[in-house]
C-alpha cells in the first residue's frame, strides 16, 4: 500500500508498517529496534518477524499512545510477549497498556499471547 492510499484510511494517525520481509534481516540482538516514542499503530504484514514481538521492540513495553497493533501473514511469530520472573516484569512494566485493538490473523506458528 502506498503512503498516500495508507493516509487516506488513517489520515491523522502515525502508523508505522513492516512489510515484504523488512525484518528478515535486522539485527535483532546487536541493535535494538526504533519505533518513534509517540507512535499510534502498527502494522506488521508479512515482514519477516519472528518468535516474539517484543524481543524485536522492547520499547513497546513503554509505548503509551499505540493504540493498534496489526499482526497478519506473519509465519514466524510465536507469540507477543515472553513470560518472565515478577521482577523483570515490575521492572518492565505493563505493556500495550493503551491498546484498544489487536488484530491477528494468517500466524500458523503463534501459541498464544505469552
Amino acid at each position: 500500500m502506498t503512503k498516500n492510499k495508507y493516509n487516506e484510511y488513517y489520515p491523522h494517525c502515525k502508523v508505522v508498517h513492516f512489510g515484504d520481509d523488512s525484518l528478515a534481516d535486522s539485527s535483532l540482538g546487536i541493535d535494538e529496534n526504533l519505533l518513534p516514542q509517540d507512535i499510534e499503530e502498527l502494522l506488521f504484514e508479512g515482514s519477516g518477524l519472528s518468535c516474539c514481538l517484543l524481543d524485536y521492540f522492547p520499547m513497546l513495553n513503554n509505548a503509551k499512545d499505540l493504540k493498534k497493533c496489526d499482526i497478519v501473514v506473519e509465519d514466524k511469530i510465536e507469540c507477543i510477549m515472553r513470560l518472565s520472573s515478577e521482577e523483570e516484569q515490575q521492572s518492565r512494566g505493563v505493556p500495550f497498556q493503551s491498546l484498544e485493538d489487536l488484530p491477528l490473523y494468517g500466524l500458523p506458528n503463534f501459541i498464544g499471547l505469552l
